[in-house]
């Protein structure tokens, strides 16, 4: 039987950073019976329209704000797309080619509603870092660890998207959409698998998910800066150079 995976990336400007993001998908290496094919929802018309189609990739053009009904929007379109899970990700978001074969194949083999990571990596201001999750952040909001995932990563069964009538997200929201969508999840009953880069207790897998944190995102570096540690193994800077090098200028 064959997994057939649906990429969904929403793109707004940094073409730089989206072009290092599209990069990875077509080097993303496929289990045996995988598929793996790829929808971007753009809002800056021809522009965004070219690129996507520079790398074969599906479009559909929609508003940029607000930024919950481009993620719902974008769920949408793939509608009538033969697809077993839709896979979130940002065009921040740079994964290494073996990221479905040793993180999600294993969890997918057990058929979760949905699934998310619980930590991942960030490249900023010219470092490597680890951020081990939500767990680390404390806000007013927030003064207990949070449960869920990120958002980038994140991978819907379609049976789950269904379920939610394709609106996994508020309609009219621009900020914490990554908890809006947990609480929309599970308040509807649907757990959630969490995933993980670096196993308490273990050593990293050879798998990444790193985002490229810039001063234009919605949520700032800031934010995340104070949970992550500056990664100075050898090791992980090696493989991390490797899947960065010529993408940032």
């Amino acid at each position: 039987m064959t997994m057939r995976i649906m990429a969904v990336v929403t793109a707004w400007q940094r073409p730089a950073v989206t072009r290092a993001c599209y990069r990875a998908l077509t080097r993303v290496e496929l289990p045996r019976h995988w598929e793996l094919n790829v929808q971007i929802a753009g809002s800056e018309g021809s522009v965004s329209r070219a690129m996507a189609e520079e790398f074969g990739f599906r479009y559909i053009e929609t508003q940029n704000q607000p930024l919950s009904a481009k993620h719902n929007a974008m769920v949408k379109a793939t509608r009538s797309a033969d697809w077993n899970y839709l896979w979130l990700l940002g065009s921040d978001s740079i994964v290494s080619p073996n990221i479905l074969r040793e993180i999600y194949q294993p969890a997918l083999a057990d058929n979760p509603r949905w699934c998310g990571l619980r930590d991942m990596y960030f490249f900023a201001e010219g470092v490597l870092w680890y951020w081990p999750g939500y767990q680390s952040v404390r806000t007013p909001t927030h003064k207990r660890p949070r449960p869920d995932s990120l958002g980038a990563g994140r991978m819907f069964s379609r049976a789950t998207v269904e379920i939610q009538k394709w609106e996994l997200w508020k309609s009219h929201i621009s900020r914490g959409l990554d908890w809006n969508c947990f609480l929309r999840l599970n308040g509807a009953g649907v757990p959630e698998t969490h995933l993980r880069l670096w196993p308490d207790g273990g050593d990293p897998t050879p798998a990444r998910l790193i985002e490229l944190r810039t001063e234009q995102q919605i949520t700032n570096w800031r934010y995340f800066e104070i949970g992550c540690q500056p990664l100075r193994r050898v090791e992980v800077d090696a493989q991390a150079a490797s899947m960065l090098e010529g993408w940032i200028k």
